[in-house]
């Protein structure tokens, strides 16, 4: 399911593009496609920030599953929780 950035000018979505598998970014109208997250290690759909700045998603990497960000602007994950049990859930707080 896509999802548009709370500032209308994004749309982020999980899926495949060409050969490439990941959560994308797409202008709203249709040019400036970047790829955020590779592979099959992305296993949720895009939560947007309220500030539209960043997204966060569930990621395995491994045997576990974590809640990680990435900045919009310079496309750097951050992954929030790092740790042997499973996150189940992406909610932003204001």
């Amino acid at each position: 399911i896509p999802k548009w950035s709370p500032d209308g000018q994004w749309i982020a979505f999980f899926g495949e593009v060409g050969s490439q598998r990941g959560t994308f970014l797409i202008r709203k109208d249709g040019g400036g496609l970047i790829q955020l997250g590779e592979n099959s290690s992305i296993i949720s759909q895009p939560h947007w920030s309220p500030d539209s700045q960043m997204i966060a998603f569930l990621y395995r990497p491994d045997d576990n599953v974590d809640l990680v960000v990435v900045d919009v602007q310079n496309r750097q994950l951050l992954n929030l929780t790092n740790s042997a049990g499973d996150e189940r859930g992406v909610a932003w707080q204001p």
